[in-house]
């Protein structure tokens, strides 16, 4: 990839570089100051764009008034990912199929490097130590084949709505730094790529016009991305909050039934059930309906729970509808975030009580 950008008229690639602080002019950001190998550089540009990862170690330290949030990512922002690379000791015997999912743990295996080597993975929020207690409570319940664990990794992937506006006067975030992963599963690079793509339309475009790049010449890309996949996860997230409080039990019959998870015929990952995540038609909302009811019936589903869902999967539509009104320029902005405000805050704690201790999804 560097070669390619290398190949490139006027690209050069500077490395081992520590953002220490914006450069401005009347307010607007102009540039940065860098440590680049213990020596405090400047560079100029039209176009600073914070690709830091969870750090966000650019968009934190804006200017309060520069329309961009500055959170920064807490332990109850992020899933706290351990990896275990791990090989089975009798590879003949059976054992799970790689891309294996035990949604209720938030446990999975992953495709590894040999045909007898799998990723064990678990994220939770909060911290490691809930992660491994989640780990912990699966391996009680789950008898795997016996293994050998390879090598052990850990990191953290934002879980958290991003920040309202993703632009500011020659700013632009992206990624991790903007809190952009998919619900579900919490990955980032395919969900972010979505915004780059749109990104990437917006600033050629003003580059061909020779604009500049002000917060009005890039609002479209808030507009484009919230109105569309920001949408479609922030309701994703509220729903996901619905369904965090469910016991195996409720688990299994959701999943068995297919109220949340649909495999493809030829096998392929399970996606969040369409269906629950747009709008259904009366038919499918009325199966959808009679599934709950059935699973109440026979006790496999709590109505507490059962309420705690209805409640969330309405909110996750009012949120959702909300951003797929995103304002289409600044002006009208502030009153959009007040609403959206309003509707985060009706947001649920949910709780997952194991059989070792209990995780609290804030």
């Amino acid at each position: 990839m560097y070669t390619m950008l290398e190949s490139f008229n006027n690209v050069e690639l500077q490395f081992s570089c520590k953002f220490e602080q914006f450069l401005f002019d009347n307010g607007k950001i102009i540039g940065v100051i860098a440590n680049k190998s213990g020596e405090k550089k400047s560079y100029k540009a039209k176009l600073i764009i914070d690709a830091s990862g969870t750090t966000a170690a650019l968009r934190t330290v804006l200017p309060e008034n520069y329309g961009v949030e500055t959170f920064k990512l807490g332990p109850n922002d992020v899933m706290y990912v351990l990896l275990q690379y791990i090989r089975w000791l009798h590879p003949n015997n059976p054992h799970p199929e790689k891309d294996t999912s035990y949604i209720y743990w938030m446990v999975w295996l992953g495709p590894s490097n040999n045909d007898d080597e799998v990723i064990l993975g678990v994220g939770q929020p909060g911290s490691y130590e809930n992660a491994k207690m989640a780990r912990n409570d699966f391996l009680d319940r789950i008898k795997l084949p016996p293994y050998e664990i390879l090598k052990e990794e850990k990191g953290i992937t934002p879980y958290r709505r991003p920040p309202y506006s993703l632009v500011g006067d020659n700013f632009l975030c992206i990624g991790d730094a903007a809190a952009i992963t998919y619900p579900f599963s919490g990955h980032g690079v395919t969900a972010t790529w979505i915004l780059c793509l749109i990104a990437a339309e917006v600033i050629e475009k003003i580059f061909k016009e020779n604009k500049n790049f002000t917060k009005e010449n890039l609002w479209k890309i808030n507009e484009r991305y919230f109105k569309d996949q920001g949408a479609k996860f922030a309701g994703l997230l509220v729903q996901l909050f619905g369904i965090l409080n469910f016991s195996e039990k409720e688990w299994n019959y959701f999943l068995k039934k297919g109220l949340i998870y649909k495999t493809s015929k030829k096998g392929a990952l399970p996606e969040p059930n369409k269906e629950y995540e747009q709008s259904m038609t009366f038919g499918e909302m009325l199966k959808f309906l009679l599934k709950i009811i059935l699973g109440l019936i026979i006790r496999k589903l709590s109505l507490k729970n059962m309420k705690k869902l209805l409640y969330s999967n309405n909110l996750a539509n009012e949120i959702k509808n909300h951003y797929e009104n995103y304002p289409s320029t600044p002006d009208e902005f502030t009153e959009w975030v007040s609403k959206a405000e309003d509707l985060w805050q009706k947001k649920l704690k949910a709780t997952k009580y194991l059989r070792n201790g209990f995780i609290e999804y804030y």
